[in-house]
């Protein structure tokens, strides 16, 4: 999915597949660098599983919640121009402020580092067109590396 316009929208993924959690979600505007990760430039907002926030190819967190990895089941959020996290059912609360009301092309982001990881999305909602879940759409990303 990605909606021109987003104030509340979210996504869930399983992580199926991940050696080093170096899976990153998040938002990003449609002029983000596709060569690099999520947060890896100043168009994208990312948490990797390893617990850190990234805007601005820097490090602006460590510490965000739990780690996540393979098996887990991670939702990232937009609410009312903030971002944030749930992992497992956990709710961590806000990872960047501010976000949606500074940027108004937001759309949802997934970054595989690693060769092999893989992620399946579970669900997403945009609040405007309905819900989906995984009965009914079905998706799975994985990194192939050359």
């Amino acid at each position: 999915p990605s909606p021109s316009h987003l104030s509340n929208y979210k996504f869930t993924v399983k992580v199926t597949r991940s050696t080093r959690s170096h899976v990153f979600l998040g938002f990003c505007t449609p002029s983000r660098d596709l060569r690099t990760y999520v947060g890896g430039d100043s168009h994208g907002w990312g948490c990797i599983g390893t617990g850190a926030l990234w805007h601005g190819r820097q490090k602006v967190r460590e510490g965000y919640g739990a780690t996540w990895g393979e098996g887990d089941v991670v939702t990232c959020y937009l609410r009312d121009g903030d971002i944030g996290y749930e992992v497992n059912g956990v709710d961590y609360g806000i990872a960047f402020e501010h976000v949606g009301k500074k940027e108004r092309r937001l759309q949802p982001a997934i970054g595989l580092y690693q060769k092999d990881d893989e992620v399946k999305v579970v669900e997403y909602d945009d609040r405007k067109e309905g819900k989906w879940n995984e009965d009914e759409w079905e998706g799975t990303i994985r990194a192939v590396l050359e």
